[in-house]
C-alpha cells in the first residue's frame, strides 16, 4: 500500500492529469476493491468472509484512533504489532 501511494504521488507529480491517490482509496483497493474480484471478501459486512489482523493500538506509546492506528501500522508497522489474525473466520495466530 505504501508503494502505491508513493507511486501516486510521483505519478501526480510527473503528469498532473491525476491527483496522488489516498489512504483511504489504497486501502479499499486492498480490501473490498480486490475482494470484489473473489467474492464476497474484503469487508466486516454481513455474509462476507472475514480475513482480517488484529493490530495492537497501543504501540506508539498512547491510544490511538482506528484511522491513526491504520496509518501507523501501514507505514511503520512490524509483525510483533499483530496480535491476531484471522482467515476464514478462524483464528490461526
Amino acid at each position: 500500500m505504501v508503494k502505491t501511494i508513493q507511486l501516486s504521488k510521483i505519478n501526480h507529480t510527473l503528469n498532473n492529469q491525476y491527483e496522488a491517490l489516498t489512504l483511504p482509496e489504497v486501502f479499499y483497493m486492498a480490501t473490498k476493491g480486490g475482494g470484489n474480484f473473489f467474492g464476497q471478501v474484503g469487508s466486516f459486512e454481513p455474509g462476507y468472509c472475514l480475513d482480517a489482523l488484529v493490530i495492537e493500538n497501543k504501540m506508539f506509546g498512547r491510544e490511538l484512533s482506528v484511522a491513526e492506528t491504520l496509518q501507523h501500522f501501514i507505514y511503520t508497522g512490524t509483525p510483533s504489532n499483530i496480535v491476531a489474525t484471522y482467515i476464514g473466520g478462524k483464528r490461526i495466530k
